[in-house]
């Protein structure tokens, strides 16, 4: 109508979409900045185009964070290297590399040697605490059992007897490597013993030998 003034025409940059015009986007700025739109209304680089760009570790496109592949953000997700150990994805160590020989492979699996804290059969071990250094109880170097109850070695402070079987048989060793039941421990053990006073004394009517005996009159 006479006196209106001219509507503009679309024009890439009006903050307007003109999808018919073929515009994927329409900021108003249009100035190509990262996710955000270039000159022509085209998607500048942004975290899903699928190409790693400026800033980024990675671009897979949909960026779920699976394993060994891009997290939300075009962050690398979790892999095998990166220094985190991820059980959820079947690691059994991650050191920080993916080099082997040195505990842990190149597929962050625990490598077979003595002293990773885990008994290898096929390695022959005996044992393995991690650090095997052969203190009572423990695991020795090689792998292979330090002094403990039941090798047949008495053990000083530790034990108060050792003969191999520990099985507490009268006057043998109990388990724990403790003295079992014998005469002196002031229990009357039958069959094996008459009395038992406690003591290894003769002459106060229990013998040494566990036996009564008659006191002098």
């Amino acid at each position: 109508m006479p006196g209106e003034p001219p509507i503009d025409p679309p024009t890439c940059g009006d903050g307007i979409v003109d999808r018919h015009l073929g515009e994927r986007c329409d900021d108003g700025v249009d100035d190509g900045d990262y996710d955000g739109c270039t000159t022509n209304c085209l998607f500048a680089p942004y975290c899903g185009d699928g190409r790693v760009d400026a800033g980024e570790d990675c671009d897979g496109g949909l960026n779920l964070g699976v394993y060994g592949g891009c997290a939300p953000g075009c962050k690398l997700g979790p892999f095998c290297g990166d220094g985190t150990l991820t059980e959820e994805w079947g690691e059994g160590c991650d050191d920080g590399n993916n080099e082997g020989g040195d505990g842990c492979t190149a597929t962050c699996q625990l490598e077979e040697y003595c002293g990773n804290g885990m008994v290898e059969p096929s390695r022959d071990e005996e044992c393995d605490d991690g650090e095997n250094n052969g203190g009572y109880g423990e695991c020795a170097p090689g792998c292979r059992f330090g002094p403990r109850c039941g090798d047949g070695v008495l053990e000083s402070p530790y034990e108060d007897c050792d003969d191999g079987e520990n099985d507490g048989g009268y006057e043998n060793c109990a388990p724990g490597c403790v003295l079992g039941p014998r005469c002196g421990d002031g229990i009357v053990e039958l069959p094996y013993e008459e009395c038992d006073d406690g003591n290894g004394y003769d002459g106060d009517g229990c013998s040494s030998t566990c036996r009564v005996r008659s006191l002098p009159r």
